[in-house]
């Protein structure tokens, strides 16, 4: 089973955002991220790239979405 944790930022500016422990040893993967150039804004579930910090930046008008990763599965 799979979590989404979904930031957007509404304001004009880049926003941080605290994001929160997996249990089991899970990590976080980007799969968007509006900030990048095309291909790499959206990727497949499969392809995300694992985070390796406890905060992400959100530039204005922006949208990242993790989805979660067990790295026991």
């Amino acid at each position: 089973e799979r979590s989404f944790f979904v930031m957007l930022n509404a304001s004009l500016s880049l926003e941080w955002f605290q994001i929160p422990v997996l249990p089991d040893q899970g990590r976080w993967l980007r799969i968007i991220d509006t900030a990048r150039s095309a291909p790499l804004d959206i990727v497949p579930v499969g392809e995300g790239v694992p985070l390796k910090t406890s905060r992400v930046s959100v530039k204005g008008m922006g949208a990242v979405v993790l989805v979660s990763e067990n790295k026991n599965a």
